[in-house]
């Protein structure tokens, strides 16, 4: 992948989109959609479905795998050519592996107010922006080993909060910082462990919607293998000042995958192979059948995209329409309303536009996801 060039800074401005996640190695917080879900949807549903529009000038931010290296070493945002307009090098997190399980790791880096913030193996939040300069250190929530964070940042990348996982005593901090100024701890939590050789469930920070933060109120801490599909492993709630977890966000029933900025949930069950898109209070704006792991709700909310097994994906419309995508293509996320960016063989990042969904855009590296950086 070719280095920053300051000229290539012009992207067309793009609706925002579920990222990452939130969660578990596929990277990316949700930002604030233009347009709320269930007026989408309605509106969707009133009027012929449009075609699926491609912008050629999108801009994203991406964890690379550098060297052959198994965790990110370098965050990127890139153009669909492949190109990098920005970029910095990061010190790779460790990940604790207690009583040989793995720890469940959020994302480590968000897409929040035109730049993508990121965290190291220490710790330290940098904000990295296309024509912005040397990355700048904006908070610290500093960790060492035996220890994982999982942060979120507010939409105008001004407040962030966190959780500090500590394994074996398991422990969790919820902590707080304003841009450039201290850290504070708000809470301590003591995490009993039920049975011997077990993780135990516990608050993770994971997002951050037009509310407030959003955490796993239950989250999975650590297990064999991480699935990969970037769900939410627990129940979503709202993150109060004091770091206590509200009720559940779309009831109990809804282990949540994403959170969208206007608090929608994508809720996606693997043993009837539904995803439901629910409101906060868990009323159904749709239901999608035959769906499968790892779902992405189109920004227009028009379509969902999901793995199949085997090297198979698919998207499929609200009037149930399915479209098979290219053979051994894994959506991680959407870049408009007619692009998919994911990975194909050997975890190369890769896209697909939805005019020629049997054909994957190879974009020259391995890394992942993590969010569109409007321009």
């Amino acid at each position: 992948m070719a280095e920053p060039d300051p000229t290539g800074r012009s992207a067309g401005r793009l609706l925002a989109v579920l990222c990452a996640a939130l969660l578990c190695g596929c990277g990316g917080q949700a930002a604030p959609v233009a347009v709320g879900v269930a007026t989408a949807i309605a509106t969707a549903r009133a009027a012929p479905a449009a075609g699926p529009t491609h912008d050629p000038a999108a801009l994203v931010a991406v964890l690379e795998r550098r060297g052959g290296a198994q965790s990110p070493n370098r965050v990127a945002i890139v153009g669909l050519d492949g190109r990098a307009r920005a970029a910095a090098a990061l010190v790779p997190r460790a990940v604790p592996t207690p009583g040989g399980l793995r720890a469940v790791l959020q994302p480590e880096a968000r897409v929040a107010a035109g730049a993508v913030y990121y965290a190291d193996g220490a710790g330290v939040i940098r904000r990295l922006a296309v024509g912005g300069g040397d990355p700048r250190t904006v908070a610290t929530f500093p960790i060492s080993d035996g220890q994982a964070l999982a942060f979120a940042v507010s939409p105008d990348g001004l407040r962030f909060v966190a959780t500090v996982l500590t394994v074996a005593p398991w422990h969790v901090d919820v902590e707080t910082a304003k841009a450039a100024g201290p850290t504070t701890t708000v809470r301590s939590i003591e995490v009993p462990v039920l049975e011997g050789g077990t993780a135990p469930r516990a608050l993770q920070v994971a997002g951050w919607d037009t509310t407030g933060p959003v955490a796993l109120a239950d989250g999975v801490t650590a297990e064999v293998q991480d699935d990969g599909t970037g769900l939410w492993q627990g129940h979503p709630a709202q993150l109060d000042a004091r770091g206590d977890a509200g009720r559940p966000l779309g009831g109990p029933g809804c282990g949540a995958s994403f959170v969208e900025g206007d608090g929608t949930l994508i809720c996606h069950d693997p043993r009837d192979a539904i995803t439901l898109v629910l409101r906060p209070d868990g009323s159904v704006l749709h239901r999608f059948t035959g769906t499968g792991p790892g779902p992405r709700l189109s920004p227009d909310a028009t379509r969902l995209a999901y793995s199949l097994g085997g090297g198979r994906s698919a998207v499929q419309s609200l009037d149930g329409g399915v479209v098979a995508l290219a053979p051994g293509f894994t959506p991680t996320g959407w870049l408009d309303t007619g692009t998919l960016i994911g990975t194909t063989r050997g975890d190369e990042l890769a896209y697909v536009v939805l005019n020629a969904p049997g054909r994957t855009v190879d974009m020259g590296f391995p890394g992942s996801f993590v969010g569109v950086v409007p321009g």
